[in-house]
């Protein structure tokens, strides 16, 4: 009896360190930081952007040849579409925007650790002729924008 109860002694302070634990590692999760960040990306064109003028739409998800694709965030206003690709990273970001392979990486780097991405410049050149050619708009109305999102501010 003395013995489960020594046992039990040591292990309850490591029982309140598993909830802990397990929303750090939600929270470093890829899908949740990149929520994050597109969360972000819409709060702040929300705050900043003129109501009147500006019309942000989320998660659109429309056909495209091979299926269907999902643009994160599209504004629309008087001066065109706005087709906003967000990124979560921190650190340097490096790639070949040019790049003719449409698989081509972007690496982000912070504190010797390497993420690998889809190419954020080559996912919104896709999500503009999705709407050039679903809303039959010209490409001078079409305005595409990447964002990268520092975690830390």
């Amino acid at each position: 009896m003395m013995y489960t109860s020594m046992l039990w002694a040591a292990l309850t302070p490591l029982l309140w360190t598993l909830p802990f634990l397990i929303l750090v590692a939600l929270f470093r999760a890829p899908h949740l930081k990149g929520w994050f960040g597109e969360r972000r990306v819409s709060w702040v064109t929300r705050r900043r952007l003129d109501p009147s003028i500006y019309h942000l739409l989320n998660n659109l998800t429309l056909p495209d040849g091979a299926g269907t694709t999902q643009i994160v965030h599209v504004l629309v206003s008087r001066y065109g579409m706005f087709v906003i690709e967000t990124k979560n990273y921190s650190g340097w970001v490096f790639g070949r925007p040019h790049n003719s392979n449409g698989r081509s990486k972007f690496i982000a780097t912070k504190a010797g650790f390497k993420i690998r991405f889809q190419n954020p410049l080559h996912q919104n050149y896709k999500h503009l002729k999705t709407l050039e050619t679903t809303l039959g708009l010209r490409s001078e109305q079409l305005h595409g924008i990447v964002v990268m999102v520092d975690r830390r501010g």
